[in-house]
């Protein structure tokens, strides 16, 4: 993880610890609140229980799912207008839910600009991607400014912020990472809600945080840090349904999941944030537990 960070610091195009506002969700990208629809449903049902638990508020009860869309022109860090991605398809897109009254906050279907650009262009020099991208570009920095904007851009309301989901996970090395944790802790099966629970003093948890479903959870706390503070960080892995996993099968893995329709869910819990972690105890590389 230390060289993932060193590597994320050194990057040109992370704008580290800025704060963005609504004019720049305005510079390159649409923003639209659409219909939950079923995405929600019974399988994050246990979830929204635990989370109802422990916030004392139904996350339900004020779900919005908001569009970020990549298809406007912007003005780029050299102050050129860089036109939209004329192709729908190539056009980077944040699909996101927000709960104020529980604190939370679940990534649905995402392609950040940077790897929408780098798709289209493999070959593409980081200096040149960096004058093709807008200014708001990361996920965690997308998330973080519009739940500031939905909390009215009081900081004091928007540093309670306590869960980060990912729902239907469809990265292809992050499901590698949650399968070989299932497989291993749960005798060759994938289970449902309250799945498997880890911290980062597990080495489970660690490879969590660092698969690319994780990072944003890391990112928003480490440029945001002088607003959200520190946190005791917590995860939750689980599936929708609970399917056995046939170790002998000559399918990858990715072939077997679609075959079976495996979902995959991770939930952040990041804490009280009135409350400061003691990150004095020397970290107990054990086992996972269930629930949130």
């Amino acid at each position: 993880m230390k060289d993932q960070y060193a590597r994320y610091a050194a990057d040109p195009m992370n704008n580290q610890g800025k704060e963005y506002g609504g004019s720049d969700i305005e510079n390159g990208w649409s923003k639209n609140t659409i219909p939950l629809g079923d995405s929600f449903g019974k399988n994050w049902e246990g979830a929204f229980g635990a989370i109802a638990g422990a916030t004392q508020a139904q996350p339900t009860a004020d779900l919005t799912k908001i569009e970020l869309r990549q298809d406007k022109e912007f003005i780029n860090g050299a102050g050129n207008v860089v036109p939209a991605p004329g192709d729908r398809m190539a056009q980077a897109f944040y699909t996101c839910a927000y709960s104020i009254k529980a604190s939370l906050i679940i990534a649905g279907n995402t392609a950040s600009p940077t790897y929408k650009l780098l798709d289209d262009n493999p070959g593409i020099t980081a200096a040149e991607a960096q004058t093709r991208i807008p200014p708001l570009n990361k996920l965690s920095d997308s998330l973080w400014t519009i739940w500031k904007d939905l909390n009215g851009n009081n900081i004091q309301n928007a540093r309670k912020l306590r869960y980060i989901g990912r729902s239907t996970i469809a990265n292809p090395d992050t499901r590698y990472i949650m399968r070989g944790i299932f497989f291993k802790a749960k005798r060759h099966k994938l289970v449902p809600w309250p799945g498997l629970r880890y911290t980062l003093h597990d080495e489970e948890g660690q490879a969590l945080l660092a698969t690319p479903n994780g990072l944003a959870t890391a990112w928003l706390l480490i440029d945001h840090n002088s607003i959200l503070g520190a946190r005791d960080l917590a995860v939750t892995i689980w599936t929708y349904n609970e399917v056995p996993i046939d170790p002998n099968s000559d399918q990858s893995e990715d072939e077997e999941d679609e075959a079976i329709k495996i979902d995959y869910f991770m939930l952040w819990d990041m804490g009280d944030p009135d409350k400061v972690p003691d990150f004095s105890q020397t970290p107990d590389l054990g086992g996972g537990t269930g629930g949130v």
